[in-house]
C-alpha cells in the first residue's frame, strides 16, 4: 500500500509511504514465531522498493507491531521521493475517489472535476514531486473521463461520433509524451526517474489534454439534455 504524504503548509507532496502489512492469528504465531513473521513483511517490503534503494530516493524502514482481536500485524514502511512511485500513489488515490467508470458521463466528469480542479489551480511547478502528483492525479482523471465517455458514446448514438473523436484525440496527444490512456497506471512507472522535467512536460500535457476532454463532454451533456 501506497500513500502521499503533504507538506502541511504548502499542501504540496513530499513523498510517498511505502507499506507493507501482513498479520497472523496464534496458531501461525505460535508455529512460526514473531521473527518469522517480520522477516516475511520485510522481504515483501524490500522486494516492493529495490528499485527505490538502488536509486537512493527511499528511507530507512521502520517497523511496527501491533494486536487486534487475536492477530498480530506487523508493519513495515519507508518514505520514498522517486517521482514514479509519488505519480503512482498519486494515481491509485484518485482512482480510489472516483466512482466506477461504467458510470454516467455526468457523474464521472463531476468527480474527475473535483479532483482535477486543485490540481490545475497549482499551474506548472517546477518541484520532481509536485509535477509527479500532478501527473498522476491527471492522468487518472484524463483515463476514467476518457473510459466514461467511450461506455457514453456506446449507450448514446448521436454522441458517438463527437465523444469517440474527443477519446481518440486525447490518445494522440498523450503517446508522444510517453503516456497512454490504455496503459493505466502501469506507464507512470516507466516514464524516466532521472529527468525532472519530464514531470512537468507530462502534467502540462495531461492538463491540457484533460480541459480538453471534459470540454467535449460538457458539450454532449448540454446536447443530451436538451433532447
Amino acid at each position: 500500500m501506497n500513500s502521499i504524504e503533504f507538506d502541511p503548509a504548502t499542501r504540496l507532496p513530499l513523498n510517498v509511504l511505502h507499506e507493507n502489512s501482513t498479520g497472523w492469528g496464534p496458531a501461525l504465531l505460535a508455529q512460526y514465531g514473531a521473527a518469522a513473521l517480520e522477516e516475511e513483511v520485510l522481504e515483501e517490503l524490500k522486494e516492493d522498493i529495490a528499485a527505490c534503494v538502488a536509486a537512493g530516493t527511499a528511507g530507512a524502514i521502520s517497523v511496527h507491531a501491533g494486536t487486534e482481536r487475536d492477530v498480530t500485524f506487523v508493519t513495515a514502511s519507508v518514505r520514498c521521493t522517486a517521482p514514479a512511485c509519488i505519480a503512482h500513489g498519486a494515481a491509485l488515490d484518485t482512482l480510489n475517489a472516483l466512482p466506477d467508470r461504467s458510470s454516467e458521463l455526468h457523474t464521472m466528469l463531476t468527480a474527475t472535476r473535483q479532483l482535477a480542479s486543485p490540481v490545475l489551480l497549482l499551474g506548472d511547478i517546477p518541484d520532481p514531486a509536485a509535477a509527479a502528483w500532478r501527473t498522476g492525479v491527471l492522468h487518472t482523471a484524463v483515463v476514467e473521463l476518457a473510459a466514461a465517455c467511450q461506455h457514453a458514446a456506446r449507450r448514446t448514438p448521436a454522441a458517438a461520433e463527437p465523444l469517440a473523436s474527443a477519446v481518440g484525440a486525447a490518445q494522440c496527444r498523450l503517446v508522444p509524451g510517453g503516456l497512454d490512456i490504455h496503459d493505466y497506471p502501469g506507464v507512470l512507472t516507466r516514464l524516466p526517474a532521472d529527468d525532472p522535467a519530464l514531470w512537468a512536460r507530462a502534467a502540462a500535457l495531461l492538463a491540457t489534454t484533460f480541459t480538453e476532454l471534459a470540454a467535449v463532454a460538457d458539450l454532449e451533456q448540454g446536447a443530451a439534455a436538451r433532447g
